[in-house]
């Protein structure tokens, strides 16, 4: 389909996708749950914007198949794998631990007003690099792990990081926030 709106109703979880077939969107999807989580069980491909929005719900997209344009999110607990390069939105928020995951490229932010929220952990990683640019903000411990360049010297370790040190690892070049010890 093109451009496609989801909003199911009540606190039941929503499932994309199914087992064995990929889920296509030639546009932009947007997938709402007011107290649901939202969950994919096949591959989802979406050439546009991807926004999951879950109020009290997680939001676990976990197939490695995955192919997103952005993503952007708000919910709880927020998993998301992509099969190429990651992208993710300003205006997004998780409130409980957040997991960034590529199976083939990089992770990188593109800024479409404000920043993004972490409330708790923020785990980044990649099979390829890692920028994180000053639009980000991580409560608790920021870990980031990819072979490639690993760039948080945008980032400031006291104001955006909450003064916790990043924990790096990987074998590629770690770029420390500007004002790390």
């Amino acid at each position: 389909s093109n451009n496609v709106t989801l909003s199911p109703l009540g606190g039941t979880a929503l499932y994309l996708g199914a087992v064995g077939q990929t889920a296509t969107v030639a546009g932009n999807l947007t997938v709402t749950s007011a107290t649901g989580s939202i969950f994919n069980t096949g591959p989802v491909n979406v050439t546009g914007d991807a926004f999951f929005q879950s109020g009290s719900g997680d939001i676990l997209m976990t197939n490695a198949s995955n192919n997103f344009g952005t993503v952007k999110f708000a919910g709880k607990i927020v998993s998301i794998t992509e099969a190429g390069h990651l992208t993710l939105a300003t205006g997004s928020i998780a409130t409980g631990a957040a997991t960034f995951r590529t199976a083939g490229g990089n992770i990188d932010i593109v800024n479409r007003g404000g920043i993004i929220r972490l409330v708790s952990t923020g785990l980044f990683n990649a099979s390829g690099a890692i920028t994180l640019p000053k639009l980000i903000q991580v409560t608790g411990t920021l870990t980031v792990n990819a072979p490639g360049t690993k760039d948080l010297s945008k980032l400031s370790y006291l104001e955006d990081l909450g003064g916790k040190i990043p924990e790096n690892s990987g074998t590629g070049t770690y770029l420390k926030p500007f004002d790390a010890p």
